[in-house]
């Protein structure tokens, strides 16, 4: 199960689940999706590519919070890109696997709300780009990855995250220690 909150008045997100996109109903400012869906792909921002421009993506700048710490269905995901949401202070990833992600490029970029993101056991062993994975998140302060690995490409990570005050990558794994500059 996947959660969030949203600011009041919300009564509904859109999200690109799967290359689709859906829409998940807000109750009391909180809402879940995916249920027993494994995810391939979750975006938040609009990508011409994928998505049809007459159906842009809806109130993901509301969002405030995303819980994705219960999720089962991320090992297959191939892309998730998170970067718009706007007033989105906290994420939580739980233990989820990416083992099929080949890039994590500007995931949470310019993020201007965001203060904590939680990846214990992150695996991004596919990964081939991860270059500016958070960078110019101004007010992030803490990062916990303490377990990731990550194959390659982290170049900038943390580029632009000028009050980051708190970095656990103490069991981190990169497999090119030259890319992580």
């Amino acid at each position: 199960m996947r959660k969030g909150k949203t600011q009041s008045g919300v009564s509904s997100v859109k999200m690109n689940i799967n290359g689709v996109v859906q829409t998940i109903p807000v109750a009391n400012g909180e809402f879940s999706f995916g249920y027993d869906t494994p995810i391939t792909s979750l975006r938040t921002s609009v990508d011409s590519g994928n998505l049809n421009p007459d159906t842009p993506l809806q109130n993901c700048d509301k969002i405030t919070e995303l819980d994705l710490s219960e999720s089962d269905g991320f090992e297959t995901a191939t892309s998730v890109i998170l970067n718009s949401l706007a007033n989105c202070t906290t994420i939580n990833f739980g233990t989820c696997t990416f083992a099929a992600v080949t890039t994590i490029k500007k995931m949470f970029d310019s993020d201007k709300k965001l203060t904590a993101v939680n990846m214990p056991s992150a695996t991004f062993a596919s990964v081939t780009q991860g270059s500016l994975m958070f960078a110019d998140c101004v007010v992030l302060a803490t990062i916990s990855m303490p377990n990731a690995t990550l194959k390659t490409g982290a170049y900038g990570m943390f580029t632009g995250c000028a009050n980051l005050s708190s970095i656990d990558l103490r069991n981190c794994t990169f497999e090119d220690e030259t890319s992580t500059g």
